[in-house]
């Protein structure tokens, strides 16, 4: 090998066809064509002839030698195939499942590069997928699964454009067990789909035996038209898809966050809107199974989002941070709570532990929250929603908050609905007592004329609630009074019902209105702490407790200075009536009416008044 000083002098370049002198060394020198002395360098210096012949060393204790060639092959590009902004469908199709199928761990597309698309992709094995903000401009056939996804994968910065056309599947992780699956500032928008034959799934993703990491997810302009059965799938929207495919099926947890869903809409044959399946995320399971999820679902912004915002089925969840709207697609639910018990007489375990917080609801909404789950908890709900002059397929009523499962808690709540809080038990196996309702620190406002508190049981078919807690509770009736609040069922008695350290606020301009609570078959009822106030002090009110086909009655610590046109508390057919310590305003007629009362002990009380 030559040394150092045998290289030509920089100082001694002259022409463009001569080198510098050369020096061989032993002081004689000689003039050299520039193509002699490549070839000598070439064949005494050993220039590699490509990447695979330079080592790599990489940093770090341990660390194993490598060629270049390897470690550039790690991240290839869709250019390095092809792929280009300026090229056809049918090129860009090849090149990207080229770079897709060509082993490396790492793909990259040109920086917000649109790419036209008209194919399935593939990604068969695991990598790691950087669009850098790019988009895939998709013309697809109905019924065409478009990014299809066999192996553990990390897509991300990449927006899927369908232009407005079909999209029966727009990215699909089919497989179980890969591991983990992985969106991050994903974006699929723009479809409008006009085949019934196939479902839209903008994501759809099976949980058995995988990691779900969705970060950044944007779902927006998904119109899909049906085909007019309100219960069938294949006519409708499902958002974020991710389900658990058997009775056996296990998911690793994972999170859902930073998801924005926008314009989700079921139409008919002429584009008006129809009222069937259109779920913006739904975590599924087979009916019958105990499948536990295990995901938290966070920071969801849903405006005009379909059906319903979040549907779930499983156990083990938690949702937080959640803004649902809907402004102009009237909606079902924001958030739907399922059990997955199918139609009597089955006998199956039920959903339960799902944890519900700091979530805003508004605008046209059947139900604000609908749960039928066991152990759910509701933290810092504020539901104001209203179907007033809706022509809606759901009906006139919105409903606040909707329950069905035992061991539900509501805590630091504001709920303002045409019906605040209702209690159902409708079929199967469940139809029976609703057990161990708990509410605490809450506020409950009528939200338009005739409106309900509460509403347990109602219909002759519907159980009845078995034990029920309300702790410093307001009742708020200061904008629609009138409504009378409903507690119980003329058919099936209730149980134990307790109200501790409760307000209600009336605001009644006329003689004879207001709000007040009716007990209807309760076997026990505990009032202790309770204020009525009217903010229209020249008014009288109706009552305040009307009790009747009750077994015991206990009120203790009782303040009522809402005036009664009549009685502030009237009893029939109540077996056991207790009343320690009771102020009624001294301009009502009577604190206490009883008629067919079997015993009562009254202490605190005003007897001129009863």
């Amino acid at each position: 090998m030559p040394t150092i000083n045998q290289l030509p002098s920089i100082d001694e370049v002259s022409g463009g066809n001569q080198i510098p002198t050369y020096y061989s060394g032993g002081g004689d020198a000689r003039k050299m064509s520039v193509s002699l002395l490549q070839d000598y360098l070439q064949d005494n210096l050993n220039f590699p002839d490509n990447a695979s012949e330079v080592t790599y060393n990489p940093a770090g204790t341990s660390a194993v030698a490598r060629t270049v060639e390897s470690k550039l092959r790690e991240t290839v590009s869709l250019k390095d195939f092809g792929a280009d902004p300026t090229a056809s469908a049918a090129v860009n199709n090849a090149a990207i499942n080229a770079a897709f199928a060509s082993g490396a761990k790492r793909v990259i597309a040109e920086p917000n590069a649109v790419y036209s698309v008209s194919a399935q992709i593939a990604i068969p094995s695991t990598l790691e997928f950087d669009g850098q903000g790019c988009t895939f401009s998709v013309t697809m056939l109905s019924g065409v699964v478009f990014f299809q996804v066999f192996a553990s994968a990390s897509i991300k910065n990449l927006t899927i454009n369908f232009n407005n056309g079909y999209c029966y599947i727009g990215i699909n992780f089919p497989n179980s067990n890969l591991g983990y699956i992985e969106l991050t500032n994903v974006a699929v928008k723009n479809v409008n789909d006009i085949a019934t034959t196939y479902g839209t799934i903008p994501i759809n993703i099976n949980a058995n035996g995988n990691e779900i990491r969705l970060d950044g997810i944007t779902i927006e302009n998904i119109t899909k038209r049906t085909n007019n059965d309100p219960l069938d799938l294949l006519g409708g929207i499902e958002g974020i898809y991710v389900f658990l495919p058997s009775s056996a099926s296990v998911a690793l947890g994972g999170y859902m966050r930073n998801i924005e869903i926008r314009n989700l809409l079921t139409v008919n044959s002429v584009g008006a809107q129809v009222y069937e399946v259109a779920n913006a995320i739904y975590v599924a399971c087979l009916p019958a199974s105990d499948n536990r999820a295990r995901l938290v679902i966070e920071n969801v912004r849903g405006y005009d989002f379909g059906k319903r915002l979040i549907k779930t089925q499983c156990s083990d969840l938690i949702i937080q941070n959640v803004y649902a709207e809907a402004i102009n697609v009237i909606a079902q639910e924001a958030l739907s709570l399922q059990d997955q018990e199918p139609a009597p007489p089955a006998v199956v375990a039920r959903t339960y532990n799902v944890k519900v917080k700091d979530v805003i609801i508004r605008g046209k909404i059947r139900y604000g929250i609908a749960s039928s789950v066991n152990d759910a908890l509701i933290d810092g709900a504020d539901i104001d929603i209203s179907l007033t002059g809706t022509n809606s397929f759901y009906g006139n009523n919105a409903l606040g908050i909707g329950l069905s499962g035992d061991s539900t808690t509501i805590t630091n709540s504001f709920v303002s609905a045409k019906v605040c809080l209702f209690i159902s038990r409708e079929y199967g196996t469940y139809a029976g007592d609703l057990k161990n309702l708990l509410i605490s620190n809450s506020t409950f406002k009528t939200k338009e004329s005739g409106a309900l508190f509460l509403e347990f049981s109602a219909g002759t078919t519907i159980a009845t609630l078995e034990s029920g807690l309300f702790s410093n509770i307001v009742f708020d009736a200061s904008d629609f009074p009138g409504g009378n609040t409903v507690l119980g069922n003329s058919t099936n008695q209730s149980g134990f019902v307790s109200f501790n350290n409760c307000v209600l606020i009336d605001n009644d301009a006329t003689t004879n209105g207001g709000s007040y609570f009716t007990f209807d078959k309760f076997k026990t009822i505990n009032v202790t702490g309770f204020t009525h106030l009217n903010k229209n002090a020249t008014s009288l009110i109706n009552r305040t407790f009307r009790v009747f086909r009750c077994g015991a009655l206990t009120l203790a610590s009782i303040n009522l200075q809402a005036k009664p046109n009549s009685a502030s508390i009237t009893t029939d057919s109540v077996d056991n009536l207790i009343v320690s310590g009771m102020y009624v305003d001294p301009a009502a007629t009577n604190a206490i009416v009883m008629t067919t009362t079997t015993a009562s002990r009254l202490s605190g009380v005003n007897r001129a008044k009863v």
